[in-house]
């Protein structure tokens, strides 16, 4: 979820850095480069006056409006750690991820493991509990079918028409 910027820096694909509020923050600076006061910027664009600073004092510090990199940590987990959560979540999708973490032997909190899984697209949902068919409710459900086996299409429609 992060691009290459420039000379190599990392920078965080964050809300903040989506192509609008890099325009608008150019705009501030635009019109800083024109002449304007921060108090005029801020007054006409609707921004505390605060925020039109600290955009002029980025810019002229670093040349540039996006949003610093952020420190984070490294991953817990490698790419082949990340792998083996993939395929042990597909060969049993009920299981997990506590217990995933702890089959695999992984020496990280469950934590990077959700989220290894959630990258992949996997979530985790509540199965259905269902009845299991028992051969009585089997045989019920059959004589219901033979017996209204030839019923026609408006038998089985409501009969109102559905409201909208």
């Amino acid at each position: 979820m992060q691009r290459r910027a420039r000379e190599g820096v990392i920078v965080p694909r964050t809300h903040a850095n989506r192509p609008e509020i890099i325009l608008h923050r150019g705009e501030i600076i635009g019109r800083y480069k024109g002449g304007q006061s921060l108090k005029e910027i801020s007054r006409e664009m609707g921004i505390h006056n605060k925020s039109v600073r600290l955009c002029v004092r980025r810019y002229e510090a670093e040349g540039h409006v996006e949003t610093r990199p952020r420190p984070g940590g490294p991953r817990s987990t490698t790419p082949y750690d990340d792998k083996r959560i993939i395929a042990a979540s597909a060969q049993s999708p009920k299981k997990t991820a506590i217990t995933l973490t702890r089959e695999l032997g992984l020496e990280c909190h469950v934590t990077p493991t959700r989220r290894r899984l959630h990258e992949a697209g996997i979530h985790c949902y509540i199965p259905a509990v269902k009845e299991n068919l028992t051969p009585i409710h089997k045989a019920a459900r059959l004589r219901f079918a033979e017996q209204y086996a030839d019923m026609g299409q408006e038998f089985w429609s409501p009969s109102t028409p559905p409201v909208q």
